[in-house]
């Protein structure tokens, strides 16, 4: 609980009866709980500000990887989809590609991976 300062009794008879009549409000301990009042609501603010921005920076990041995998994975469906065809067909589709050599792909499986991820992409369509 913050501590309360109580003022005295104020007798106002007396203090009008002076020339120089003056009450001290003891305007200080306000001005000063006020300044560290809006310290700390500027504190606070600059806090949610700078979270809010590390947030949209993280889900920018999140989304960026998201979207170079669906690439990654587009790209290895359709050459899944391609291989199919040229075994469906007995011949390659596009030329100069043997089907017996060991390539590399995109996401960095062999071309025996990929024909695994296709026969299982194939079970689960059918």
């Amino acid at each position: 609980m913050p501590h309360v300062l109580r003022l005295p009794q104020i007798d106002l008879a007396s203090v009008l009866a002076e020339q120089n009549s003056h009450i001290e409000l003891r305007t200080h301990i306000y001005e000063n709980s006020t300044r560290n009042f809006l310290k700390a609501l500027i504190t606070y603010k600059n806090r949610a500000i700078a979270t809010i921005s590390d947030r949209r920076k993280h889900q920018a990041m999140e989304k960026k990887k998201m979207a170079e995998r669906i690439n990654l994975v587009e790209a290895e469906t359709n050459q899944c989809k391609l291989r199919e065809i040229e075994l469906v067909a007995g011949a390659p589709i596009v030329p100069g590609r043997s089907s017996t050599h060991d390539t590399q792909t995109l996401s960095g499986r062999t071309k025996k991976g990929r024909m695994q991820n296709c026969r299982l992409l194939r079970s689960t369509v059918s």
